[in-house]
């Protein structure tokens, strides 16, 4: 019994110990909450769809999506033919585009007024796209590569002055077969030819543009030509090259060279083109040198002599132009 008062003290001592404590543990509790009340809250976690990385590269993807499936390809593929100038036509059976200013074409035509009326020229096929850094300068330039008559030309066109000028570079690739151009040249011809341009022109006046056009054929046969009515045999050279400066419409032979079995051919002079082409006012002269059995036919000239050597002026339409032969101008 004696331990039961001492039991009751120090459980007294005790709780007045826990009634001091109390007061201080909940001051501190309150003081703490209210300092977690006035922090701001932690921010939500993004999700990675909602970043601007992920929807720049959601909205690249459907955009080339759009562009595969159903961007109007074949409608703008047609558009750009209209660019090069309006009064040049051009159609097309099939139009393929090409991101970003890409086109290509087959059984393409492109026709072109003149004085005459309008020529038109046939690809096979033809590709061609736009220079982006050119557009900024407002001087586009088109490159272009065709097929056309069996051979290939490559080369570049380029606008000025807000489209009113046009400016034509190229060259072959392939040589041309010209037995397949009868419909263009209106001539029974063969032979393989290389082609360089450099041509510049006014938009509406593309038949009176100036610049250089060099020509080189190899194994040329020229058929079905008359001289004054009658018809004359093939003529045949193993090489020919040439180069015309035009100037205004005018084309002035610069160099004229032929060789072959039968004949060795100089040239000079002028022609005026028109459509069909022998209609082209020509100016010309040959100096020609006979060979072979050629070369043994007498021939008639103002100086009595008979020789291998003809002075031929050809002057008039080209299609039937008024012939002098060694000085003699020959009965139409």
């Amino acid at each position: 019994m004696s331990q039961l008062p001492r039991f009751l003290k120090k459980k007294n001592a005790i709780k007045a110990s826990l009634a001091s404590i109390s007061p201080a543990i909940r001051d501190n509790f309150e003081h703490l909450s209210k300092a977690f009340e006035k922090q701001p809250p932690l921010p939500k976690r993004e999700s990675f769809f909602m970043r601007p990385s992920a929807l720049v590269l959601w909205g690249t993807i459907t955009f080339f999506v759009f562009l595969a499936k159903g961007f109007p390809s074949d409608d703008l593929a047609n558009f750009l033919l209209t660019l090069p100038s309006p009064e040049i036509q051009m159609r097309a059976e099939s139009a393929i585009y090409h991101p970003p200013l890409g086109v290509s074409y087959r059984d393409m035509t492109i026709t072109a007024p003149t004085n005459d009326g309008p020529i038109s020229l046939d690809f096979d096929r033809a590709r061609g796209n736009i220079d982006l850094v050119t557009l900024v300068s407002g001087k586009p330039r088109y490159n272009f590569d065709v097929k056309m008559y069996g051979g290939e030309f490559k080369g570049r066109l380029r606008r000025f002055y807000r489209g009113k000028v046009s400016h034509l570079k190229g060259t072959t690739i392939h040589p041309i077969d010209l037995s397949t151009t009868r419909k263009l040249t209106h001539q029974d011809l063969s032979g393989l030819m290389d082609l360089q341009t450099d041509y510049t022109w006014k938009t509406g006046m593309e038949d009176k543009g100036h610049g250089i056009l060099s020509l080189s054929i190899a194994k040329l046969v020229v058929r079905s030509l008359n001289m004054n009515g009658f018809p004359l045999p093939p003529i045949s050279f193993t090489h020919v090259h040439g180069m015309i400066r035009m100037k205004n419409g005018l084309g002035h032979i610069e160099t004229l060279n032929a060789d072959g079995p039968m004949a060795h051919l100089t040239g000079k002079g002028d022609i005026a083109l028109a459509n069909p082409y022998p209609r082209s006012i020509v100016n010309l002269d040959f100096d020609i040198s006979l060979r072979g059995e050629l070369a043994k036919i007498p021939l008639p000239s103002i100086t009595g002599k008979n020789g291998a050597a003809i002075h031929l002026h050809l002057s008039g339409a080209l299609g039937s132009p008024q012939v002098s032969l060694n000085g003699i101008v020959l009965p139409r």
